[in-house]
């Protein structure tokens, strides 16, 4: 029946169908309270004060009156609790979890009412991430920096985060630290509000950051302080401004011992870990292997010239300096590698003397004293001209180690180069020479002339006679020049050093004067004339 009160009669019948009916008697179906219970708050999370009040507020009964409440408490660590007031409270929860409560509501006229339901103490969720870069990761919370290079991009994963129950929301902020050193409310340079757990950021310029995570639980509880936001300190590392110091391009000399310097400057104000050098050809070829050292002074011999044998010798220097954070930046300088042009050294030598000189079938004993002062000699080269032999063209052979004799058998001029080539590969001072000039002499020939030519040689007594035996019309040199004139008469007299002389004879008779001609070599040639001197 529905609830209401009712009158209830009883009506008996017989087999031979006589009846009666009793009195009525009344019959009341009760409502059962409508009950209503609450908490205030239904949910403490960890940072506020842990207690409840629990109330009945609401609780009614459609047919009737409250005539009792009774509460029932349960939760963690044993916990319980009681009362038969329409409140209860306030309780203190004194542990972390879930409290089950039932209220127990009884009418006047018996009939029960119940409601359950579970107030929770709930922990804050704790903030954990991850950050992850190019070179390694960090943790969020954490010491230190979190160091980042170019090109300053990262990732975050906040799936270690806990909580008690679940995470529902990722909240992800980016701070310059100047300006929240400056302003705990400052504004965020990159931000990502109720996010994913992960996430990925890239900064635009370097300098300390502070990256920072709050997480909310699925009960709403977080806090802007730990354990529900955590941070960490992020360096975006500015990368060193290195440069070389010397003129551009710097001139080495080829296996010189020559010190480099390296300087830089960095915006973090971060020490330098290495320096590493590469010396390159201008094909961009690198000269043996990088050179990576922990002072800014370094020093290198480089003991070859660049591109193709025969280049300019201009390479390049590659500086890459890296810092204690891991930047590093690359700076480059030209450089000119100098060769030593090599020494040729022939024996005999005839410099600042005269050439060499002999007669036909002189033997010359060549040899070589050559030398390459920063490097080696590929080659030593003897090439005389013209050729000893008379044969066409030049004689061309390498000298040998202990030396090389050659035999002149012809007169003439002859000149012996010898040419030496380094191991530089620069044709532009990678050779050297040294010459001496070989002679083998022709004497010069000696000839007198009477000055008067229709009585050849001659002339009275007491009357001078003039001779002349100037060259080159009387007296000649092939293969040079005369250089002195020596004249000696029978009777005693001489001249010295002239083309021309005049005697006097003072008693007739038949006379004889020699005269002797010196060439530039030192060759002599005398003639003999015979003078005939008449009363």
């Amino acid at each position: 029946l529905p609830v209401g009160r009712y009158d209830a009669t009883l009506t008996v019948t017989d087999g031979q169908g006589g009846s009666t009916t009793s009195s009525s008697i009344p019959v009341a179906i009760n409502a059962a309270p409508d009950v209503q219970a609450a908490s205030t708050p239904a949910v403490v999370n960890e940072s506020d004060t842990p207690q409840v009040t629990l109330n009945s507020t609401g609780t009614t009964d459609s047919d009737g009156t409250i005539a009792s409440y009774a509460w029932s408490v349960s939760g963690p660590s044993g916990f319980t609790a009681s009362g038969s007031a329409p409140t209860l409270g306030p309780l203190t929860l004194g542990s972390f979890g879930d409290y089950a409560v039932t209220l127990t509501v009884t009418d006047n006229e018996g009939g029960i009412g119940t409601k359950s339901f579970t107030v929770r103490r709930n922990r804050l969720p704790i903030a954990g991430a991850t950050i992850s870069f190019t070179g390694g990761t960090c943790t969020i919370p954490g010491t230190g920096l979190c160091v980042i290079n170019t090109p300053y991009s990262f990732s975050v994963n906040g799936s270690t985060s806990t909580d008690d129950k679940s995470i529902i929301r990722y909240d992800w902020r980016v701070f310059r630290a100047a300006d929240l050193a400056a302003d705990p409310n400052a504004t965020p340079v990159l931000s990502r509000l109720n996010g994913a757990v992960s996430e990925s950021f890239t900064l635009t310029d370097g300098g300390q950051y502070v990256v920072r995570l709050t997480v909310t639980d699925s009960d709403g509880a977080s806090s802007v302080a730990s354990p529900s936001t955590a941070s960490r300190e992020l360096l975006a590392n500015r990368a060193p401004v290195p440069s070389i110091s010397g003129a551009s391009p710097l001139s080495v000399g080829r296996n010189e011992d020559f010190t480099y310097q390296a300087t830089f400057t960095d915006a973090d104000n971060d020490a330098a870990q290495t320096y590493r050098w590469v010396f390159k050809d201008e094909n961009g070829v690198a000269i043996g292997l990088p050179d990576t050292v922990v002072d800014p002074t370094f020093t290198k011999a480089i003991n070859r010239l660049v591109p193709g044998l025969g280049g300019s010798g201009t390479g390049t220097i590659e500086l890459t300096v890296t810092d204690v954070n891991g930047g590093s930046a690359t700076t480059t300088k030209p450089f000119v590698l100098v060769n030593q042009r090599p020494v040729a050294a022939l024996s005999p030598d005839d410099t600042g003397t005269a050439p060499l000189v002999g007669a036909p079938g002189l033997e010359v004993p060549f040899s070589t004293a050559s030398f390459d002062p920063d490097g080696t000699l590929l080659s030593q080269t003897l090439e005389i001209c013209p050729d000893p032999d008379g044969s066409p063209g030049c004689r061309v052979e390498p000298i040998a180690t202990g030396g090389s004799v050659v035999t002149f058998p012809n007169y003439g001029t002859f000149t012996a180069t010898l040419t030496v080539v380094d191991d530089s590969g620069d044709a532009a001072s990678n050779t050297a020479t040294d010459s001496v000039t070989i002679k083998i002499n022709r004497p010069p020939t000696a000839g007198i002339r009477n000055a008067n030519p229709a009585v050849p040689f001659t002339v009275p007594v007491n009357v001078a006679i003039n001779l002349d035996g100037s060259a080159p019309t009387y007296s000649s040199d092939t293969d040079g020049t005369i250089t002195s004139y020596l004249w000696v008469f029978s009777d005693g007299f001489s001249a010295v050093d002239t083309p021309t002389v005049s005697h006097t004879f003072t008693a007739p008779g038949t006379y004889w004067v020699d005269l002797t001609v010196f060439d530039d070599d030192g060759e002599s040639n005398t003639v003999r004339a015979n003078i005939t001197v008449t009363p």
